[in-house]
C-alpha cells in the first residue's frame, strides 16, 4: 500500500454502543470531545465507551493522542485518561 491510500477493516464486529451522544475534533495531536447534552448519561460518565467508539471510528490506537473535553464552551482537560 502507498502512503496516499487509505484502508478500511470491514471485519470489525458491532460497533460500539454510547449513552452520551457526542461530537469530536481530532487533530495530529489532540481529540477534542463535546457532549451534545442529549444523551442518556455525559461524555464524562460514559467516557470508557465514548474513547473504545472514537477509536473505533479512528480505526486504530488513540493512547497517543492528549484528551480535551468541551464543557459549556470551555475546555476541560482530561490528560490522564487512559484507555
Amino acid at each position: 500500500m502507498s502512503n496516499h491510500e487509505i484502508s478500511f477493516n470491514t471485519g470489525i464486529s458491532d460497533p460500539i454502543r454510547t449513552r452520551a451522544d457526542f461530537a469530536y475534533n481530532i487533530t495530529p495531536a489532540v481529540i477534542s470531545i463535546t457532549d451534545a447534552g442529549v444523551g442518556k448519561c455525559s461524555v464524562t460518565e460514559d467516557i470508557e465507551a465514548v474513547l473504545r467508539k472514537i477509536e473505533y471510528w479512528h480505526q486504530g490506537s488513540i493512547s497517543s493522542f492528549k484528551i480535551n473535553q468541551v464543557i459549556n464552551g470551555g475546555v476541560s482537560p482530561s490528560a490522564a485518561l487512559a484507555i
